[in-house]
């Protein structure tokens, strides 16, 4: 992984109160960061509420996250149209934020 890595992701909410995926680099290890961002007349940026995950673990998340869905699909919480059917994405070389 290159020294500087810092990849926004993508974000999930509002402009004033949203998650943000990122992946970065925190004390020399690259990590998963899931963060809750906000924006008020006092301050714009990320708080404490949010985890850091060693790259390696992100699978297991996702594992986790799968579980979850098919659970609520089950309930009926969520339908067909809304679940994730899983896709990939194509960084472009040297894509940063």
């Amino acid at each position: 992984m290159e020294e500087d890595l810092k990849v926004n992701l993508g974000s999930i909410g509002s402009p004033e109160n949203h998650i943000r995926v990122r992946l970065l680099e925190w004390q020399g290890e690259p990590r998963c960061d899931i963060r809750v961002y906000i924006k008020t007349k006092s301050y714009s940026g990320p708080t404490k509420k949010g985890i850091s995950l060693k790259i390696r673990d992100i699978p297991k998340l996702i594992e986790l996250l799968l579980d979850a869905q098919e659970y609520l699909l089950q309930k009926g919480l969520l339908t067909e149209d809304e679940i994730y059917l899983g896709r990939r994405i194509e960084l472009k070389e040297g894509e940063k934020e």
